[in-house]
């Protein structure tokens, strides 16, 4: 056990390797004492440490622009669930779970209500008024975002090719002329009027492969996997690049070995299906860095069959946690039922729970209304193992508030959490 003057010098050796982007070492440091010794501050610094190596990496290799490490930063988030009910009141709990959740989830509705609470409890402090500040301009960004989508789903329908529309297959064979090239990205073009096309964009269902130019077998001049093609493209485009392309819908397949449905994906690829796609009544991903195990996927098809005994699980896991002021998840679900009973107008409140009275509504009879929304599953960075999630919703239509419960390969849930 350290004494204060111990503590006082590891706090001030955390700050100076923070300064320094040496966020490892700040983890190393803090993970060498046991977890039952380390007190609230403590626990909210290796969350700043592993939140900071998430978006910057060590010395800031991730360079700016770079994907944040998904799974470091979730960690982060769940080590501050761990002390909420310590650092509800406090400005710099509220202020790293702002930072994280803005960087963990698509949405900026979250991050958003942690730095209202954080300018709530300091209203004179500049950072907390720059992230509020920031997260509505996100919040108006994504309302445009939201519009600007719809339209352009609008012309990939108009645009798409019959027989691309039907699942058929194009062709599988050389060309070097625009023709095929117009007719197999008008797909695509659509909703990239005047932009770049990236050959790996994993939201288009056309899967355009290039291999090399054309009589040219060396491998070092093929044209990259994240390449780009001009959207305004000279009309002789095909015959400049003198490609060997492979045009086709869904690429190699392999079956899922699941009973529920008859499922194919492609090894290596991202499983994100939505329900109209698979025939299930939730969203279905799996992380890409999985599907090209096939013992890992056949672990999948296992608890894909039992989603539904999960989300009763994860249910009545959620009950207790209500029940039991003690339970480290006490707080965050009952702050998720308060937000959807209290918090939101009397109209969204009826269509959530509809043939209720709300106002006599228990919190643990709300949780009856939960529905499985999304089923996925990934690789956990500290357990460094394959877990599964389950995303549960009041009404996704309505609400994008999500109750999101961990299991690990045991069926036993390990975290439960509150995203958006």
């Amino acid at each position: 056990m350290m004494n204060q003057a111990e503590k006082a010098e590891l706090l001030e050796q955390l700050e100076e390797w923070n300064d320094a982007d040496e966020f490892s070492r700040c983890i190393e440091a803090i993970e060498a004492i046991p977890e039952q010794e380390r007190d609230y501050l403590l626990t909210v610094k290796l969350s700043r440490a592993y939140s900071n190596l998430a978006v910057l990496g060590d010395h800031g290799e991730h360079g700016t622009g770079s994907e944040v490490d998904g799974n470091l930063i979730q960690h982060a988030i769940r080590l501050l669930e761990s002390v909420r009910t310590q650092g509800e009141n406090d400005p710099y709990w509220n202020s790293r779970m702002g930072y994280s959740c803005l960087m963990a989830y698509s949405s900026a509705a979250i991050a958003y209500e942690y730095a209202k609470r954080w300018l709530s409890l300091v209203p004179d402090d500049p950072a907390a008024q720059k992230l509020v500040r920031d997260c509505e301009e996100y919040l108006e960004e994504e309302k445009a975002l939201e519009l600007d989508l719809k339209e352009r789903e609008e012309i990939i329908r108009k645009e798409t090719p019959d027989d691309v529309k039907k699942g058929g297959v194009s062709v599988n064979e050389q060309r070097t002329d625009h023709s095929i090239f117009t007719r197999a990205l008008v797909h695509c073009l659509g909703a990239h009027r005047g932009r770049d096309f990236v050959w790996s964009d994993p939201q288009l269902e056309l899967a355009l492969r290039p291999h090399w130019y054309a009589g040219c077998p060396s491998t070092q001049q093929r044209i990259p996997a994240c390449g780009f093609l001009s959207a305004g493209c000279p009309l002789d485009c095909g015959e400049y690049l003198g490609i060997c392309a492979e045009i086709e819908i869904r690429g190699i397949s392999m079956k899922l070995n699941c009973k529920r449905i008859d499922f194919t994906y492609t090894p290596g690829e991202e499983i994100f299906n939505f329900p109209e796609e698979s025939g299930l009544p939730f969203i279905f991903d799996v992380e890409e860095e999985l599907t090209g195990d096939p013992a890992v996927m056949d672990a999948v098809g296992e608890m894909l069959d039992e989603a539904e005994k999960l989300a009763e699980k994860a249910k009545a896991a959620i009950k207790a946690a209500l029940a039991d002021e003690d339970s480290r998840y006490h707080s965050v679900v009952t702050f998720f039922m308060e937000f959807h009973r209290d918090d939101v107008g009397p109209d969204i409140v009826a269509e959530l729970f509809p043939g209720t009275d709300p106002a006599k509504l228990s919190f643990a009879e709300m949780v009856d209304f939960l529905k499985l929304k999304r089923f996925g599953s990934l690789v956990d960075s500290e357990m460094n193992q394959q877990v599964f999630i389950l995303d549960l919703s009041f009404n996704p239509e309505i609400t994008d508030e999500l109750m999101v419960i961990y299991f690990d390969l045991n069926k036993e849930i390990f975290c439960i959490t509150h995203e958006s």
